[in-house]
């Protein structure tokens, strides 16, 4: 086998001495197209050296598995129509003026109304819902205006508000609520209520006019002919990430399923209620036997099977929505509860239909024996007082 040689090789001057000729040698050629070049001894081991301390110098990284890492993968943001976001909000019990004024602070980056607790949360939640609806592309600006004024109608359209200004100003009491309900959670002074006062009166029967002086007041966005266009999206963009932000937290699931529940909700005797039972069913595992107990805990069981048909489809409402409340995992093992509960209300009526039918022949043969008794000592009774005469009769005869 025949070893390429090196062409060429440089050796320096001679240095006496064995551990300064180590060090002190220096060659190099080529070598397959490579070039080479002799290293002073020692090189190489103070170049690992080297790199060894500044590892040790790194911080540390815990390593984890892939087992243990968890993927999200989420879904592009499906808009709510914003009717149907105040219909929600309304069986939810949510305040639409308090929801409104909430919404306006978000998309102006004011302050929102302060409000604590589950109400709180649940207020947040259905204003990012109605902003980001407000913000949408084929939204005109005088309807977001409309949208997101904090008056105390449940609902009104550009059209409409317009009509409720002109009504409220008949009435100086009406007028002065309708501007404090458009002022409320404002930096506002006097001189500027002072000055609604007389914008809305002069555009009271200019609809273009006065709904333009609303937003312009609220400190709302220009969305149509605005400078940059892309601040709309932008806008709408910060808050959709807000509301998946709001509906990856632990008070955001049981949030969602009410959201999520709302419609079916809306068509029982007792929305909140019913709210309530398919939270405490949906967010909290549960065996089937406590299932159980807690629905017979809140109904009579009579009313159990439409309960639990209510419960299903809003569990499939649920598993539909663009943002299920739960792992679909999950929510599908409660709805495998749901069928045998189902089963088994319908056996524990049966039971129940059986216990009152034994009930019912108990109560009758106890009433049939107390009459037999009574009968029979009605008998005795007669047959004691015949006797009697029958003696007297047999007295008074010898002396007759």
């Amino acid at each position: 086998m025949n070893y390429p040689k090196i062409t060429g090789h440089t050796i320096g001057p001679a240095i006496s001495g064995a551990a300064q000729r180590s060090t002190a040698v220096q060659a190099e050629g080529a070598w397959r197209g490579y070039a080479l070049k002799l290293a002073p001894a020692g090189a190489t081991q103070a170049l690992a050296q080297a790199q060894a301390l500044h590892a040790a110098a790194l911080p540390m990284v815990q390593v984890r598995d892939l087992a243990s890492r968890r993927v999200i993968v989420e879904s592009q943001f499906r808009r709510t129509p914003s009717s149907e976001i105040l219909q929600r909000a309304q069986t939810m019990g949510v305040d639409p003026r308090s929801m409104r004024a909430t919404a306006r602070a978000i998309v102006t980056g004011g302050k929102p109304p302060a409000s604590g607790g589950r109400s709180g949360s649940v207020a947040r939640y259905m204003a990012l819902q109605l902003a980001a609806s407000a913000l949408e592309d084929d939204v005109s600006e005088e309807a977001a205006t409309a949208l997101l004024t904090p008056v105390r109608r449940q609902d009104h359209t550009p059209q409409q508000l317009p009509e409720m200004l002109r009504k409220a100003a008949n009435d100086d009491e009406d007028f002065q609520r309708f501007r404090e309900d458009v002022l409320a959670g404002l930096d506002t002074t006097p001189d500027d209520e002072k000055a609604l006062r007389e914008e809305l009166w002069d555009a009271r029967h200019d609809d273009k006019k006065l709904m333009e002086v609303l937003r312009r007041v609220q400190g709302l966005p220009v969305l149509q002919d605005a400078s940059d266009p892309q601040d709309r999206m932008r806008l709408r963009q910060r808050i959709q990430d807000q509301l998946r932000e709001f509906e990856r937290s632990n008070e955001g699931a049981t949030v969602l399923a009410s959201f999520n529940a709302a419609p079916r909700a809306s068509r029982t005797a007792d929305p909140v209620s019913f709210l309530q039972t398919y939270v405490d069913l949906v967010a909290v595992p549960r065996s089937f036997a406590a299932a159980l107990k807690l629905l017979l805990s809140r109904y009579q069981l009579d009313s159990i099977e439409g309960i639990l048909d209510n419960l299903k489809k809003a569990l499939g409402d649920d598993l539909a929505a663009a943002t299920p409340s739960q792992d679909t995992r999950r929510l599908g093992a409660v709805l495998t509860d749901l069928g045998n509960l189902s089963l088994s209300s319908s056996l524990i009526e049966r039971v129940k239909d059986l216990v009152d039918l034994i009930g019912r022949r108990e109560v009758k043969r106890q009433e049939d024996e107390r009459k037999r008794k009574r009968g029979g000592a009605d008998g005795d009774g007669d047959e004691d007082e015949d006797g009697k005469k029958d003696k007297k009769v047999s007295r008074n005869g010898p002396h007759r």
